[in-house]
């Protein structure tokens, strides 16, 4: 699998370049502490915030299960 990378801004959010054109996506936006996540279809609904620590366990469990 080839992964894209890019700058982000901070509080920027993003989208993985795989997204299709439906907006069946989740975004993402990096904070000092924390990850938000939001459903791109309904961004206006809230998103949900994770400790980075969180994040990236969460990240590691899901590359080690894949």
């Amino acid at each position: 699998m080839k992964v894209q990378v890019r700058a982000v801004q901070a509080g920027e959010w993003v989208r993985s370049s795989r997204c299709n054109t439906h907006n069946n996506c989740v975004e993402l936006r990096l904070g000092q502490a924390s990850v938000g996540v939001r459903d791109s279809k309904n961004a206006e609904a809230g998103s949900l915030a994770f400790g980075r620590d969180r994040w990236r366990a969460f990240l590691t469990q899901f590359v080690t299960l894949r």
